[in-house]
This record gives C-alpha cells, sequence and structure tokens, in this order.
C-alpha cells in the first residue's frame, strides 16, 4: 500500500519543493521508500509523480516508484494491492513482456503498453493509480471499481499548474497549490450524512474520481476522456433460481478463492475479528487456508452493552486463533484523540474506532489486516433492508390519498411527531417519521433519510441558507450512476445494496479505513468487496441472497461446517466507541470549547447560534443521544482549524 501525488504544469520542474511536501504529508503511507520524477516532453507534457511506499509484496529495490518502462518510455505511480497479478504477469510474458521484478505495479505499466487503459478492466483488487502515457503525451488516472483507495484531483488550480492529484486531501493542502476553502455543496452534503460523497470533497474546486471510473488528461489539462469501466449489479442478467443449497456451495468456492488471493502477503497478516458474522466467516476461511497460526483482534470497551469481547473471544478460542484484545477506556481514549483526529483526511462522524484498533495492530508488528468491511452491504445486514421497504410502502400509501385528507393529515402528524417544520431538533426515530411526509415517493429519497445525520431543516439553519443540499445529500453525478446500476434490479433489496454500497460503504467506511489505517501505515484488506465476488451475488436470486430468519443466511450456510455458533447465535451489534456515554464526561469540555469558538464557527459558514442550539439538545438527552450530531460538527470544525480551513 503506497500514497501517490502528482502535478501537470507548464513546467513541473518549476514545483519541485512542492511536489516534496506532497510526499512528506503522505509519509505515513509509505515509510519504507520515496521517490519524485519529473518528466518533460518538448513544447508538450510536463509532470511531477510522486510516491510513498509500504512494501507489501516484492520487498526489494526492483518495486521502487515511480516506475519507468524504457521500452516505452511511460511511467506509473500505484497504490494498491492486484491479486491476480500472477495470472496477468503469465499473460503477458506470453505475449512478449519481459519484466525486472516481482510486483503488482510493473504488471500494470507492462499492460497498459499492451492493452491500454483497458488494462483497468482485467485487474482484480483495490487500486489507484497514474501512468504518464510519453507517446499520447497524457496521464491516465484509475481507481478501483468498489472504491477501496481514494484519489482526489484539482483542475488548473493555478494559473500555471494545469492539474494536481494525490491518494489524500491533506497531500493536497500540503502542496500549497489548492485553495483552503470549503465547498458549499461539500459542507451541504457533509451535515447531512456525516460524510462527503463522491465526487465531491470537503474542499472547493477538489474532487475525488468516481469508484470504478477512469480519466484521461491531455498536457494542457483537459480531460480527453472520462468513463465508467463497471457498473455494480446484474446488468440486466437473469437471477439464477431460488436454491439455498446450490447457491451456497457456489458461494463458498468463491469465497475459498478470494479469501486465498487476499492472504497473499511477504510481511506479517492477520485479521479485526469482532465475533461477528462477516468477520467469523473470513477467520474460519484463514485458519482453513493458513498453514499457520492466524492472529486476530478485537476491540473492547469497559461497557458491556457496547463490548464484544465474550462474542470475539468464543470465536477465537473455537477457531484456535492467536488472538489479542485492544481494551480502550475513556482516559485512553482522550490520549489517543488528538492523533485519532489528526488522522482523518476529510471530516467524517466515523473513522475513530478504526484508527485505534489499526494503531493497536501496528503496534504489534502486523503490516497486513483483513476485515469483514463490505458483509452487511452485500447480505443485507442492515436494518435499512427492512425499513426502508416500510417506509416506502407507507410514504407511497400517504401520496395516494387525496390532497383534501392529505394536508390536514399531513398538519396532525407533523405536530405529533416532530412540531412544526422549523423545530425539527435531530435525525432520532420521531424526527425522521416526521421528515418523511416531506419526500417524495422515491425509493432513493427514503434510503437517504434512513442515513441522515441531520435533518435538512437543521442543516438548513447551520448554515443560514433557505435551502439544504439538492438530491438529498447526493451529488447528481453519484445520483447518476447510482440511477444507472439500480435500474435493472427487480428487487427493491437489490437496490438498497447498491445504495449502501454506492453512499455509506464507499464514502464512509472504506474512505474513513483508508485514511486512519494508512496513517499508522497498516494496508486493511477487504475480501468481501472482490469484485468477482460482488458480481457472483448480483446473479442470487434475491429471495436466497437476502433469506431469513436470520440475516446473512447464505453466508452462514456456506461456511456453516467451519463457523462458530457463537458467531451467528447473537445479536447484531455495531463496530463502535462508547461515544454516546464518553461526552457526558471530561470529553464533553473539549468538544465545548472548540465548538464555542465563534471565530472558527463563523469561519466555516456555521450559525453559532445553531450549533449551541445543537449542543445543548445534546447535552439534555443524555447519554441516549443520537451522538453523532454533535461528534460530527465538533470533528469539521478541529479538522478545519488544524487545516487552516475556511467558507468560500
Amino acid at each position: 500500500m503506497c500514497g501517490i501525488a502528482g502535478i501537470l504544469a507548464d513546467d513541473a520542474l518549476c514545483y519541485r519543493d512542492e511536489a516534496l511536501r506532497m510526499g512528506v504529508a503522505m509519509a505515513s503511507r509509505g515509510p519504507d521508500d520515496s521517490g519524485l520524477e519529473f518528466i518533460s516532453r518538448e513544447g508538450g507534457l510536463s509532470l511531477a509523480l510522486v510516491h510513498r511506499r509500504l512494501s507489501i509484496l516484492d520487498l526489494s529495490p526492483a518495486g521502487h516508484q515511480p516506475m519507468h518502462d524504457p521500452q516505452t518510455g511511460n511511467s506509473i505511480v500505484y497504490n494498491g494491492e492486484v491479486y491476480n497479478f500472477p495470472q496477468l504477469r503469465s499473460e503477458l510474458s506470453a505475449a512478449g513482456q519481459r519484466f525486472t521484478s516481482n510486483c503488482d505495479t510493473e504488471v500494470i505499466l507492462r499492460g497498459y503498453a499492451v492493452w491500454g487503459a483497458d488494462v483497468v478492466r482485467r485487474l482484480r483488487g483495490m487500486f489507484a493509480f497514474a501512468i504518464c502515457d510519453s507517446a499520447r503525451q497524457r496521464v491516465l488516472l484509475a481507481r478501483d471499481r468498489l472504491g477501496i483507495k481514494p484519489l482526489y484531483y484539482s483542475f488548473h488550480p493555478t494559473e500555471r499548474v494545469r492539474m494536481v492529484f494525490a491518494s489524500e486531501i491533506r497531500a493536497l493542502l500540503a502542496s500549497g497549490l489548492v485553495a483552503r476553502r470549503l465547498s458549499p455543496e461539500g459542507l451541504s452534503c457533509y451535515l447531512l450524512n456525516g460524510y462527503v460523497p463522491d465526487p465531491l470533497t470537503i474542499l472547493d474546486g477538489v474532487h475525488s474520481l468516481l469508484p470504478g471510473w477512469y480519466m484521461v488528461v491531455d498536457a494542457a489539462g483537459n480531460v480527453v476522456e472520462q468513463k465508467s469501466y463497471w457498473t455494480r449489479g446484474a446488468n440486466g442478467a437473469p437471477h439464477r433460481s431460488a436454491d439455498l443449497s446450490a447457491e451456497s456451495r457456489n458461494l463458498r468456492a468463491v469465497l475459498e478463492e478470494v479469501v486465498s488471493q487476499h492472504m497473499i502477503s511477504d510481511v506479517p497478516l492477520g485479521a479485526f475479528l469482532s465475533g461477528g458474522i462477516d468477520s467469523s466467516v473470513l477467520v474460519a476461511l484463514m485458519t482453513r487456508l493458513s498453514p499457520g497460526t492466524v492472529q486476530t483482534f478485537s476491540l473492547v470497551f469497559e461497557e458491556p452493552h457496547l463490548s464484544e469481547e465474550r462474542y470475539s473471544r468464543a470465536v477465537a478460542r473455537r477457531l484456535g486463533t492467536a488472538h489479542r484484545e485492544v481494551r480502550v477506556t475513556e482516559p485512553e481514549f482522550l490520549n489517543l484523540m488528538d492523533d485519532a483526529l489528526t488522522a482523518i483526511d476529510q471530516p467524517t462522524t466515523d473513522a475513530i474506532n478504526s484508527y485505534v484498533i489499526s494503531r493497536k495492530c501496528r503496534e504489534t508488528g502486523l503490516t497486513v489486516a483483513i476485515a469483514g468491511t463490505g458483509g452487511d452491504e452485500l447480505f443485507g445486514g442492515y436494518t435499512s433492508f427492512q425499513r426502508v421497504p416500510r417506509a416506502l410502502s407507507a410514504l407511497c400509501a400517504y401520496h395516494r390519498l387525496p390532497a383534501g385528507v392529505r394536508r390536514p393529515l399531513y398538519r396532525l402528524l407533523r405536530g405529533l411527531l416532530g412540531g412544526s417544520r422549523s423545530c425539527l431538533p435531530s435525525a432520532g426515530i420521531r424526527g425522521k417519521m416526521a421528515a418523511l411526509l416531506d419526500l417524495p415517493p422515491d425509493v432513493m429519497a427514503v434510503y437517504q433519510l434512513s442515513r441522515w445525520v441531520l435533518l435538512p431543516e437543521l442543516c438548513a439553519s447551520l448554515l443560514d441558507r433557505c435551502e439544504p443540499a439538492s438530491n438529498w445529500g447526493v451529488p447528481q453525478p453519484l445520483l447518476d450512476v447510482i440511477r444507472s446500476a439500480t435500474e435493472s434490479c427487480s428487487d427493491l433489496r437489490e437496490r438498497i445494496s447498491v445504495f449502501e454500497q454506492s453512499c455509506y460503504l464507499s464514502n464512509q467506511l472504506l474512505r474513513d479505513t483508508d485514511s486512519v489505517s494508512m496513517a499508522v501505515s497498516l494496508e486493511v484488506r477487504v475480501p468481501f468487496l472482490d469484485h468477482v465476488l460482488v458480481e457472483a451475488l448480483s446473479h442470487v436470486h434475491p429471495d436466497t441472497r437476502f433469506m431469513g430468519p436470520r440475516p446473512k443466511q447464505l453466508l452462514i450456510e456456506a461456511v456453516r461446517d467451519i463457523l462458530p455458533p457463537e458467531a451467528y447465535q447473537r445479536p447484531k451489534q455495531g463496530f463502535v466507541l462508547p461515544l454516546g456515554r464518553w461526552l457526558l464526561g471530561p470529553l464533553a469540555s473539549v468538544v465545548a470549547r472548540t465548538l464555542g469558538d465563534d471565530e472558527l464557527v463563523l469561519g466555516i459558514g456555521l450559525n453559532p447560534l445553531a450549533v449551541r442550539a445543537v449542543q445543548e439538545d445534546c447535552r439534555t438527552a443524555g447519554e441516549k443521544v443520537f451522538y453523532t450530531r454533535i461528534w460530527g460538527l465538533f470533528v469539521l470544525a478541529d479538522w478545519c482549524r488544524r487545516y487552516g480551513v475556511r467558507a468560500a
């Protein structure tokens, strides 16, 4: 795993200091090696390529980047793991390509020489890379299908700079080439969602390349081509018949092959183990496929209602892993909090839990960790798979009522559930039920409501605007992608699965995991998000894929012979810190000092009176408060202060 960056300019060599600063900003992403290359063509392309390396495969200097191909003159900077690179290497060797290393970076570079931009369609894994095409005077930027690895860019940020790109927002800021200015739309979307959805970022003029897309840019910084090379879903192909026995056997075969590939490493490897279904399935398969004892790690707390230690211990004992527990207390969290907040690349209401366990794993000498991220989205593990259809059905029934009946009913229900529109204080259950009445009978709108951290009315008051973000907090380019991916979905549960993958998973879980794990130089791999597995599941009949009586029945059946019962004979529990309780203790004063700084709050475009109202609401609600409301505002303000970012 690595960090990449680049500057396309009229004379890139003039931006050596800026390029070096970008590399320093990403040092934790690649503590093992660094590289800087300047490419200049007479009267044409001028590019600086920056790389930081965390060595995972082929630890020798042969894997140094930027990597140059003397035959074509092309160069690459690459971040990720391509799990099928041995097969691609064999294919390319048969076509006459010669290799000087055993790393996947060279396979991508040689593959581009043979297949051009279509090389991305052949890659299996997680990746973000930039290839300088010497002959065509172009740069290819590409990102993996599920969005596991990030890639940010900005066009024409200064008069002489055509484009700047990097693995992290912080690297772009460190270059000094992008404005430290908040994106108004990105800020609105953040307040609603608790994250900024692609292709927006929190910075004005900076964008994120969409998952499963590539972009070709010429020497002048013009986009020559930008397109999707992969679409979620079955693409109109018919589902197979609903046969649990046959599908569980098929799934088992795919899982074994996927996990086997994800375990390839030349450095120490382990797994996160919560004791839930997803992580337990992966660890169970790892113990079957590994010649040695699998190392596992779990995060545990003093708060028994949030700690999963009895489940993770039971699973680890049954599977015979070398298990370590990372116990986090409130005082320890306060000591770690500054480092954790520094590790966040964009404001988010999540990430802190992933930082803590990633840091503790790295301290034991681990370099690669397997995580069960993606299982809930693929197999229907979230409550959204039940709540959204019920809410949509109720909303459709409401909209079928005559207008003369609907208007008084609206006033009655709004009064009972949440008062007037201007007084809705939160995104709790009652507030969301009231907000449902203002939505069109659209499944995407209802899904977004289920995920909102703050309701639109409160976001508007925080921003002193009449209207909140459009499209329910989903930027139009992402909404278009989602619509395209779901237009052939005949089942509502399949559509919700695509929503979860495209929104919450890609823009919060994966982005947060990448930034905080790489902040401690740990590579996290997510086997459930191998696109081969995702595609295989899209052909499974929804009644089998999302079968009951318990969630993830298909996944359980696929590995029942090796899966400890403790993993599925238990209530579902989220991987969260006890922030709700901690925000009532010493942490409250830290948050209050930051949000009580009116100059800071005004500087990022928020209304201090509205912020104080949210604080008071959280204080009086006690431990049961929907704490992400106040935590999200705190992280936003803290991030803006750290990086000197202000409102437009």
